[in-house]
């Protein structure tokens, strides 16, 4: 996963995958004035004990989404996405032509 560190605000958001976390990410890099200081965006995909070492802070937030609705959204992506992961992944699973209606 990846986060976004306030350190003057003692504030992280953790992306979670699929969890309007790029919705997040772009309103705090739209309204970074109004924190202290500059936002730090830490790109890894590390598990949340890796950045509770890394970026300590008292305050940690996420957003989460209903299971079933993060399950439908992947078929959706997976069943009409162009990228070379989905076409990737419909070949891998012999799902090129029943997968798609």
């Amino acid at each position: 996963m990846t986060a976004f560190y306030l350190p003057e605000d003692d504030l992280t958001f953790v992306h979670i995958p699929k969890n309007a976390g790029t919705a997040i990410i772009k309103w705090f890099s739209e309204y970074k004035s109004f924190f202290k200081a500059d936002p730090i965006f830490w790109g890894h995909h590390e598990s949340l004990p890796m950045l509770r070492r890394t970026l300590p802070t008292n305050k940690t937030f996420a957003v989460v989404r209903n299971p079933w609705d993060r399950l439908v959204s992947f078929y959706t992506f997976a069943r009409d996405g162009q990228t070379a992961w989905c076409v990737n992944f419909r070949k891998a699973n012999n799902l090129m032509e029943e997968f798609l209606f």
